[in-house]
C-alpha cells in the first residue's frame, strides 16, 4: 500500500521528534547517538538536507538526512515510524533525494545499514545500490554494518 506523503524540508521545530524517531527505529538497541542538537547541527549545515514525510493526517511519518560532499553524498539517516511503515514513504524520501543528488551533479551516494534490515537492504537495491563492503560489529560492537554505493554518474576526468 502505498501513501502520498508530501516531502518537505525539516524545521528547527521537528529536531526533537527526528532524535525520538531515530532512537526508536534506526538507533534501536544501540546507543542513541542522533539526540536534537544533532539533528539541529544537521539542520543548520549548508552540507546536509534533511527532510520530512508529512501524512494526511499532519503526523511526521518519517525523515531523512544527507550530506554531500564535492562529488559525492553520504545518506546518513533515514526512517520511518512504525505505524507508517509498509506505505512507501521510506521510498518517496530516498527518491526525493537522488533527484536532488542527481541535480546537484553527484558522482555516488554512499549508505551504511545494519546487516539484518533486509527492507532497507531491499529499498536500496531497488533504486540500484549495490553492496560496497561489511564492517563485522561496526555498529558499536553490537550489530554488523553493511554499506552500499549508488553510481549515479561516471567520475570527470581533468
Amino acid at each position: 500500500m502505498s501513501e502520498i506523503a508530501r516531502i518537505r524540508i525539516a524545521a528547527e521545530a521537528d529536531a526533537p521528534q527526528l532524535a525520538a524517531m531515530s532512537r526508536d527505529t534506526i538507533e534501536e538497541g544501540l546507543p542513541w547517538r542522533y539526540r536534537e542538537p544533532e539533528m539541529l547541527r544537521f539542520m543548520r549545515s549548508p552540507r546536509y538536507n534533511v527532510i520530512v514525510a508529512d501524512v494526511a493526517d499532519g503526523s511526521l511519518a518519517g525523515f531523512a538526512v544527507m550530506g554531500y560532499g564535492e562529488n559525492d553524498a553520504y545518506l546518513a539517516l533515514l526512517a520511518v515510524s512504525a505505524p507508517q511503515r509498509r506505505r512507501g514513504i521510506a521510498a518517496q524520501l530516498l527518491d526525493w533525494l537522488l533527484r536532488t543528488a542527481e541535480v546537484a551533479g553527484v558522482e555516488n551516494i554512499d549508505v551504511e545499514l545494519r546487516e539484518d534490515n533486509t527492507i532497507a537492504h531491499r529499498l536500496y537495491e531497488s533504486r540500484g545500490f549495490a553492496p560496497a563492503g561489511r564492517r563485522p560489529g561496526g555498529y558499536y560492537g553490537v550489530v554488523n554494518q553493511n554499506r552500499m554505493r549508488l553510481r549515479l554518474r561516471q567520475p570527470a576526468t581533468s
